[in-house]
C-alpha cells in the first residue's frame, strides 16, 4: 500500500483525508497494479531528426506528464470541448474560431502517443509510428515538477495543456518541443508529418499556449512572452508584430483579421495588412462571433458594474445597457441576455420604523445633581446632612436613569443621521433579452442563471422572493448600520421554483426541487430532473421549435441527477440505480448495460449514433472493459479488456491497454472489428490527440462518491451555483 498524499497522484487535485477516491478523477489513493497480459509485436517508431540521440525521461517524469494529460483530456476535453451543455462556444472562445470549426469534422487524422519522453504520431494503420518531438523537455534528467513547470508540486492543482494542432488533412501538425520550466510557455514548431528528411520549422519560442491557426493551416496568430505579451502572425516563415500588452484574441478563418483585448483595457482590431483600429479604450470583450462581424464588450463603472455595448462590422458601437451585472448566452447572429440591478439604490432610512422620534424631540439632556457638602455650613446639624445626601443618592439614581436614556437617543440621532445619507444596491437583478437591435425585459428578482444556450436562444433561471413589509424598529437596532444592511440583504432569498425563457417569453418548468437542466449543442432539446431525492428524480424532456417550447415529457423515473445529456440526434442518455460510481445505462428509453462505469459515456460527435462506455471499472487500477453501443441498430459490442483510455478513428480504435498505475505506462493496441491488430507499442505513457479532441481518456468518479450510507440530500449539486 502506498503513502496517502493529500494530492491525487492522478490529477494533481487536493484530496481530504482519509479520502479512498479523489473527488475530482476517481483516481484510488491506494494504487499497486500489474500488469500479467503477454506482450505483442512492437511496432517501430520512424524517427523525423537527423540527430537520434535521445535519452529515456526518469520514471518519475513519466509519471508527472501522465498526469497532466490525464487531467487534460478526461477533464478539460470531456467536459469542455464535447458536452459544452450549456452552449458557451468553449472551443471558439479559448482555442479560436478555426478550432471551434474543426471540431466538426468527421474524423481526425490520427492519434499520438507520449512515449518514453516524446511525442508519437500514428494514423492506426500498420505504418511505423512516427517520431514527433525530438526532445519534448530540454532537461530531461530534472525530476523536480516545479522546475519542469514552473510551480511548486506541493500547491498545483492544475494541468498545463500540450496544445497538439493538425491540419483537415492530417497531413501537418502545430507542437510544442524543447520545453524549458521557466513559465507556461511553449517552443512551438511545425512539420510535415512523414517527410522523413526534413527537419521541422520552429515558429517562435516563449508562445502562450492559446495560440491560433486559419483555416487553410499556413497562418497563425500567437501572443510571445510572460511580461505584456506581444501579439504576432506568422505564415510559419515570416512573423508579423502587431501589438503589445495583449490579453485576449479571436481570428478569422483565414486569419485575415483580428479582434484582441488589451490587458490594461482597450479592444482593438487589425486587418490583413495590419492596420489597427480602435474600438474603445476601456472595454473589455465579452463576446466574439466566429467571423467577427458582432463584438460585445463591456466599460467598468465606478459602482463595480458594466455598460454593455456592441460593435457590428462597418457600423459605430452602441450602448445596450447600464449597470449591467452579467451576460449570459450570447450567440454569432448577435443576441444575448444580461442582467441588471434597475431599480438603482435604496436608501436604508426607508427600511427602519423611526418609533421613538416623538420621544426623542422632547427629551432634553440631564444635568447631574450636586453633591451635598457637610463642611459648606448649610446644615445646622449632622442629620440636617444626612437627609440631604440620602436625596442626593435618588437625584443621582434618577440621573443616571435620564442619561441612560438619553445616550440611547443620541445614539438613534447619530443612526438617524447617517441613514439619511446611506443607501445600498437593491440587490435585485432584472433579466432582459437583447434581440440584436432593441432590449426586452424577460422578469423581475432573477435569481440563479442555471443553464444557457445561445443556439435556441434560452435560459433557465431561478428568483428571488422579497419579504420587506415589515420595517425595523430603531429602538431594537444595537448593531447599527451594518445590522440594518444586513437584514435588507437577509430579506431577500432565492426561490425553488425554476423557469425558462426563449427570447424574452418566460415559462415556468418543475413542480419541486427541480435541476440537472443540460441543453443539447443546438439548443433544441432540453433535460431536467423533477421530485429530486435521495440522488434520484424524474427525468423530463423538452424540445424546443421555432422558438415555442413543447410539453414536458416525463421520460424517465427514477434517474441519478449529475450525469445525463440529450445529443443533436435526438437520443437521450442516462444512469438509474447509482452506487458506488456504477449503474445501468441507459438510452431512449432502452436498457444498454448494467453496472456502467458512471460518466464513462461518450459519443464522437453530438449527432453520432455510436457511444463508447466501460463496464467492470477498476478506480484502483484505471482500466475498465471497453464497449461501444449503436442506437440506430441496437446493438452493443465489446472493444476490449483492461482499457485505461481510448481514441477512436473511423472504424478503429486505439486504446491504452494493460495499464499499470505504479509506472504510468500501458500498451497502444489498434482494434478493429472486435479484433486486435498486429500493431502494438509497448510503455506509453498516455493518448494523445490534437484539438480536435472528441475521445474519453479514461474514466472520472461522480464528484459525491456514493458508497450507498449516509447520503446528505443537501450535498447534491443540481448545477444550479
Amino acid at each position: 500500500m502506498s503513502d496517502r498524499n493529500n494530492v491525487c497522484p492522478q490529477c494533481g487535485n487536493p484530496i481530504e483525508a482519509g479520502a479512498r477516491f479523489c473527488g475530482i478523477c476517481g483516481t484510488s489513493i491506494d494504487i499497486d497494479v500489474q500488469s500479467n497480459v503477454p506482450p505483442r509485436e512492437v511496432r517501430k517508431e520512424k524517427k523525423l531528426y537527423k540527430d537520434n540521440d535521445l535519452k529515456s525521461k526518469p520514471q518519475r517524469t513519466k509519471m508527472i506528464l501522465a498526469i497532466i494529460i490525464s487531467v487534460v483530456v478526461v477533464v478539460a476535453a470531456v467536459a469542455l470541448l464535447y458536452f459544452d451543455p450549456f452552449g458557451w462556444n468553449v472551443m471558439g472562445k479559448l482555442f479560436g474560431n478555426a478550432s471551434a470549426k474543426s471540431h466538426e469534422k468527421d474524423e481526425v487524422a490520427g492519434v499520438f502517443l507520449l512515449q518514453e519522453g516524446n511525442i508519437y504520431f500514428t494514423d492506426l494503420s500498420n505504418k511505423d509510428n512516427v517520431q514527433i518531438t525530438e526532445r519534448l523537455f530540454e532537461d530531461e534528467d530534472d525530476e523536480s515538477f516545479a522546475e519542469i513547470f514552473g510551480t511548486d508540486s506541493d500547491q498545483y492543482t492544475g494541468a498545463p495543456y500540450f496544445p497538439i494542432v493538425v491540419s483537415d488533412d492530417g497531413k501537418r501538425v502545430l507542437y510544442p518541443d524543447r520545453q524549458d520550466s521557466d513559465d507556461y510557455s511553449i517552443n512551438l514548431y511545425y512539420r510535415i508529418i512523414d517527410q522523413e528528411n526534413e527537419d521541422p520549422v520552429k515558429i517562435d519560442s516563449e508562445i502562450r499556449m492559446n495560440y491560433k491557426v486559419n483555416d487553410a493551416f499556413n497562418k497563425i496568430v500567437y501572443l510571445k512572452g510572460s511580461n505584456e505579451p506581444t501579439l504576432y502572425r506568422s505564415d510559419f516563415t515570416n512573423k508579423e508584430k502587431l501589438d503589445t500588452d495583449v490579453d485576449t484574441f479571436f481570428i478569422n478563418k483565414d486569419a485575415s483579421q483580428i479582434v484582441y483585448n488589451k490587458a490594461a483595457g482597450g479592444v482593438y482590431t487589425i486587418d490583413k495588412k495590419g492596420n489597427k483600429e480602435k474600438i474603445d479604450t476601456d472595454g473589455y470583450l465579452e463576446y466574439v462571433s466566429e467571423d467577427l462581424s458582432t463584438i460585445f464588450f463591456r466599460k467598468r463603472t465606478d459602482n463595480d458594474l458594466n455598460n454593455l455595448y456592441m460593435k457590428k462590422s462597418g457600423k459605430e458601437k452602441i450602448k445596450i445597457a447600464d449597470n449591467v451585472s452579467s451576460v449570459y448566452a450570447a450567440s454569432d447572429g448577435g443576441t444575448l441576455y444580461y442582467t441588471a440591478f434597475e431599480s438603482g439604490k435604496v436608501s436604508l432610512l426607508d427600511m427602519v420604523e423611526d418609533d421613538m422620534k416623538e420621544q426623542d424631540a422632547q427629551m432634553t439632556e440631564p444635568q447631574e445633581p450636586e453633591s451635598p457638602n457637610y463642611y459648606s455650613g448649610d446644615y445646622d446639624s449632622y442629620e440636617a446632612y444626612e437627609a440631604a445626601y440620602d436625596k442626593y443618592q435618588e437625584q443621582l439614581d434618577e440621573y443616571y436613569e435620564r442619561r441612560s436614556d438619553y445616550s440611547d437617543k443620541e445614539y438613534r440621532d447619530e443612526m438617524r443621521e447617517s441613514l439619511a445619507d446611506y443607501t445600498v444596491d437593491a440587490g435585485e437583478r432584472t433579466l432582459f433579452y437583447y434581440d440584436g437591435a432593441e432590449s426586452v425585459k424577460v422578469t423581475d428578482l432573477v435569481g440563479s442563471i442555471v443553464a444557457q444556450s445561445g443556439s435556441a436562444p434560452a435560459v433557465v433561471y431561478s428568483k428571488m422572493s422579497v419579504s420587506r413589509d415589515k420595517k425595523l424598529k430603531l429602538s431594537e437596532v444595537e448593531g447599527g448600520v451594518s445590522e440594518i444592511e444586513g437584514w435588507f440583504y437577509d430579506s431577500s432569498s432565492e426561490t425553488n421554483e425554476r423557469f425558462i425563457a426563449i427570447a424574452a417569453e418566460e415559462t415556468q418548468i418543475g413542480e419541486n426541487n427541480t435541476g440537472g437542466f443540460v441543453f443539447n449543442e443546438s439548443g433544441n432539446s432540453l433535460l431536467y430532473l423533477d421530485e429530486i431525492s435521495d440522488r434520484k428524480g424524474d427525468l423530463y424532456r423538452i424540445d424546443i421549435k421555432g422558438g415555442k417550447l413543447s410539453e414536458p415529457e416525463m421520460y424517465e423515473s427514477d434517474v441519478y441527477p449529475s450525469y445525463h445529456f440529450v445529443n443533436d440526434n435526438g437520443d437521450v442518455v442516462y444512469y438509474v440505480d447509482v452506487s458506488d460510481n456504477k449503474g445501468d445505462l441507459y438510452i431512449n428509453k432502452e436498457p444498454v448495460d448494467y453496472e456502467a462505469a458512471l460518466n464513462s459515456v461518450l459519443s464522437p460527435l453530438s449527432d453520432s449514433s455510436k457511444y463508447y462506455y466501460y463496464t467492470d471499472y477498476s478506480f484502483a487500477d484505471m482500466e475498465g472493459t471497453l464497449n461501444v453501443y449503436n442506437s440506430k441498430t441496437g446493438k452493443k459490442e465489446k472493444i476490449a479488456d483492461d482499457v485505461h483510455s481510448f481514441a477512436e478513428k473511423g472504424a478503429k480504435v486505439i486504446v491504452l491497454q494493460d495499464y499499470s498505475s505504479t509506472k504510468s505506462l500501458g500498451d497502444a493496441v489498434v482494434y478493429s472489428g472486435g479484433k486486435a491488430q498486429d500493431n502494438t507499442t509497448i510503455d506509453v505513457v498516455e493518448l494523445l490527440t490534437d484539438r480536435n479532441l472528441r475521445f474519453r481518456g479514461g474514466v472520472y468518479s461522480d464528484y459525491y462518491y456514493d458508497d450507498g450510507d449516509d447520503y446528505d440530500d443537501d450535498d447534491y449539486d443540481d448545477g444550479e451555483d
